[in-house]
């Protein structure tokens, strides 16, 4: 057998995994990593989505770079505040792909800093300007629609229509046009027919906002009661802005097959924005139709949304630069909440997701992430078929609950698919099993992967409460997709307490399939377990798994949780912990805390960082 050995590079940290099977090396990269920050867009009108990423001169990303170099984004808009859930700053993001929305006009520098591993900071910068939608949809261009002859907070220079039908109205949404429905009002309607086309089109609300939530969400947003059908069908429409609307389905209770939105052909550059979405079979939807004519679908943002009690899934997405940021996502009665069937340059950030399943024992996701299939793999013109795998998406401080036996499932969609992901990030999230709504299929799995290049960093996997089995985080092969190869499970803490059985619980097993993976720096906590117990379960290459400690007392403070179910807990002080990591490519803690001293402490919190 050949030796395995860890060397540092000049420029990085370099790691170097062998592939027993046919000798093949993964070495890290020793080259400077790209930085050159890129934007889908770098103009338009509030609010402006813009999917960014950090790649070479020829707009190609760099898999070495992508998992262990620091990108940190500043969008130069500190007054967008804060996202309602997990409190973090949305000004700043972290990762090769990032994402942000512009809310309000101006021109904003976007700072863009790379750091490698050996302490190299690189830096660049572009401009987005944002142009105000009072001037971009000036005078007859908005439309005001009140349900009563209340127009109250209406532009006065705006369009007013007073009506109670829905279909008076959607003909009016033609590209250069936004239409305004009056908060407090209430329509209800069956599914509608819009025009189709290239955009810009806004459709929100006007008048004064009262009772403002956590997500920035008004109590008496406009309600739109649907009874069949969807209110906006996405084909054939580009740049469109949905947001500040609240729907219902008028068979709440059992879901029925209205929605809201659905579509699958030839639409792209969509927000949805701080909507609120119950009672329907999915809250909002899409698909992929395999036309010649079809145009991948790109740049679609669901953002700061309240979205649940769906009959199917809460949310069935997919695309390439997917942004699903700031949601809460909550109980899906038959499936899963969140299923993304392709995501590429994606980011799936600041969400709350949990309940799962809850009316069956199917065992469902409270994230599937999977992609297209081999397959469905073609080019991009007149063919069909999807350009893009899925690969080189970021999943990061989102809060799981609920949803057994499996909550986060990172792998094809069953057995049979050949579906191969790559390039994920996958990092300072929480689980917590007892969070939200709970389905009848106990977890025994947080975190489940088949894939390959995949990191795993300063998460925290809290099974307590739940299931007499667990286990923090599986790497196996699913079926026919290629084996798992070139997994980083670095620097997480994994907790089962308060349950006392007497069965096996892991931290970190990876299966026999798996072809390389390096598991360093975790911290399992089992203080109430009386069976069989183990940090990491690793029967093929145990010199790839290193420093990582099984640990029997309480762990627990909780010193900058805001919201404890949501934000998780900090280490308290444990001395066999403190600076006992071996130098991996993780530069802060999951609380943002720098990990810059090459001694890392074990597990998701840097004990040594300044409080």
């Amino acid at each position: 057998m050949k030796k395995i050995r860890f060397a540092s590079k000049a420029r990085s940290i370099a790691l170097s995994f062998f592939c027993l099977s046919s000798w093949a090396v993964y070495p890290l990269s020793a080259q400077e990593p790209p930085c050159v920050p890129m934007a889908s867009v770098t103009s338009g009108t509030a609010p402006l989505y813009v999917h960014f990423i950090a790649a070479r001169p020829d707009g190609e990303m760099d898999s070495a770079a992508f998992h262990e170099s620091d990108y940190s984004w500043d969008f130069g808009d500190p007054a967008s505040g804060s996202w309602g859930l997990t409190q973090r700053d949305k000004n700043r993001a972290k990762g090769a792909v990032a994402a942000h929305v512009f809310e309000s006009p101006g021109t904003y520098t976007v700072s863009l800093r790379v750091l490698d591993g050996a302490g190299k900071a690189q830096s660049a910068k572009l401009t987005v300007t944002v142009t105000s939608p009072e001037s971009a949809y000036a005078g007859m261009n908005t439309i005001c629609v009140s349900d009563t002859d209340d127009f109250d907070g209406a532009p006065m220079d705006a369009r007013w229509i007073s009506t109670s039908d829905l279909r008076n109205v959607t003909r009016l949404a033609v590209p250069g046009t936004r239409i305004l429905f009056r908060r407090g009002g209430t329509w209800t309607t069956e599914g509608l027919d819009w025009p189709n086309g290239a955009g810009p089109v806004t459709i929100g609300a006007f008048g004064p906002a009262e009772g403002v939530d956590e997500l920035g969400i008004a109590k008496n947003a406009p309600v739109i009661v649907i009874g069949s059908g969807n209110f906006l069908p996405l084909d054939y429409k580009q740049n469109w802005t949905v947001m500040d609307l609240h729907f219902r389905s008028d068979r709440a209770g059992d879901g029925g097959e209205a929605g809201v939105f659905g579509g699958a052909m030839d639409f792209r550059r969509m927000l949805f924005l701080r909507l609120k979405i119950e009672g329907f079979g999915v809250a909002i939807g899409w698909a992929f139709w395999n036309v010649k004519s079809l145009a991948q679908i790109d740049q679609m943002a669901v953002v700061s949304c309240d979205l649940r009690d769906a009959q199917s899934n809460v949310m069935y997405v997919g695309g390439e630069r997917l942004a699903l940021l700031g949601n809460r996502l909550a109980d899906a009665r038959d499936s899963h909440v969140l299923r993304v069937w392709q995501a590429w340059r994606s980011v799936i950030s600041d969400n709350v997701i949990s309940g799962s399943s809850l009316s069956n024992e199917a065992g469902r996701h409270a994230l599937k992430l999977h992609g297209p299939g081999e397959g469905e793999l073609g080019p991009r013109e007149n063919s069909g078929k999807l350009a893009r795998r899925t690969g080189f998406t970021i999943v990061s401080d989102n809060v799981f609950g609920g949803s057994g036996p499996w909550p986060v499932n990172i792998a094809p969609q069953n057995g049979a698919s050949d579906e191969r992901i790559s390039d994920i990030i996958f990092e300072r999230n929480l689980y917590r099993a007892t969070l939200g709504s709970l389905n009848a299929t106990p977890v025994q799995v947080a975190l489940r992967i088949s894939a390959r290049n995949v990191t795993v960093r300063n998460n925290i996997l809290d099974g307590s409460g739940w299931g007499k089995y667990f286990t923090g985080i599986v790497i196996e092969r699913t079926g026919v997709e290629p084996a798992p190869e070139n997994l980083r499970i670095f620097n997480n803490t994994i907790v089962k307490s308060g349950d006392n059985f007497r069965e096996k619980w892991l931290g970190v097993s990876v299966a026999e399939t798996v072809k390389s993976a390096r598991v360093s720096n975790n911290l399992v906590f089992f203080p109430d377990a009386s069976g069989p117990v183990s940090a990491v379960q690793y029967p093929r290459f145990p010199e790839f798994e290193s420093q990582n400690a099984l640990l029997r007392s309480s762990p627990f403070l909780s010193p900058y949780a805001q919201n404890t179910a949501y934000r998780g807990v900090s280490l308290s002080s444990i001395a066999s912990a403190k600076d006992a990591g071996v130098p991996v490519p993780v530069y802060d803690d999951y609380y943002g805390n720098a990990r810059m001293d090459g001694k890392p402490d074990l597990g998701s919190y840097e004990q040594s960082a300044k409080k």
